[in-house]
């Protein structure tokens, strides 16, 4: 986890943050899997599995941070005890795990990979580096993981400028992912150069990010239900 960055005057902002990216992402999934049903478009549920996993992933983070701030893993000045110790860990592998899978499912929604083959090597390599970087203290491990995620994004953001039929919502998604790579970039340096300023950063351009995709996610799904019912 990464409260030693979290500034004492954001944590409790830190803890409404993370829940109200956590309600974001989850209706994100939602209304992917409301279009998917609708459509039956295999991309938009391989989009809302992807941010099922991400809102896992915050869940977890929401949790681990509200119990850091109400004193339930340990007191400042105190080493925390063997269980304490215990859920941080089991808790960073989960972050890890569902944070890459979520960005990787979302990777081949965007890039449109079509062989299962191809998609489970994604995903296991994916999932291997995160348990690396969970498994290893240092500071480098970690900001090579969000560099990794950093990466991933930016393919889809490469994939979104490729796309010929541009309007304004996709220039809307563009805007959105490159948040969400400025606020991987911000996140991998923090952890470096050890900067509470990067991690406030970090975190209001992830949730930006992400309220921009809910808005271009709401914004296509009405506009493509108006059509269904103008073509029938």
């Amino acid at each position: 986890m990464i409260e030693e960055f979290c500034p004492g005057w954001f944590a409790g902002f830190d803890v409404v943050f993370q829940a109200v990216t956590v309600y974001v992402t989850l209706a994100v999934a939602i209304m992917g899997l409301r279009i998917h049903r609708f459509f039956g478009t295999e991309r938009y549920k391989l989009h809302a599995e992807g941010f099922i996993l991400l809102a896992a992933s915050y869940t977890v983070l929401t949790i681990a941070k509200f119990a850091h701030l109400a004193g339930m893993l340990g007191v400042k000045g105190r080493p925390p005890g063997i269980g304490a110790a215990a859920i941080l860990w089991f808790g960073n592998i989960l972050l890890g795990a569902f944070f890459v899978s979520g960005l990787t499912l979302l990777t081949i929604a965007y890039l449109r990979v079509k062989d299962r083959v191809q998609r489970t090597l994604l995903l296991v390599f994916a999932i291997m580096a995160s348990l690396i970087a969970t498994f290893d203290p240092r500071p480098w491990a970690f900001s090579l993981l969000h560099t990794l995620t950093g990466t991933l994004l930016i393919f889809i953001i490469v994939r979104l400028l490729k796309n010929p039929k541009k309007n304004r919502n996709s220039y809307l998604v563009i805007i959105a992912f490159i948040s969400l790579v400025i606020g991987e970039a911000l996140t991998s340096a923090m952890h470096l150069i050890n900067s509470q300023a990067l991690y406030v950063l970090s975190n209001s351009m992830t949730l930006a990010g992400y309220v921009l995709i809910l808005v271009s996610l709401s914004t296509c799904g009405r506009h493509e239900k108006k059509q269904s019912r103008t073509h029938p």
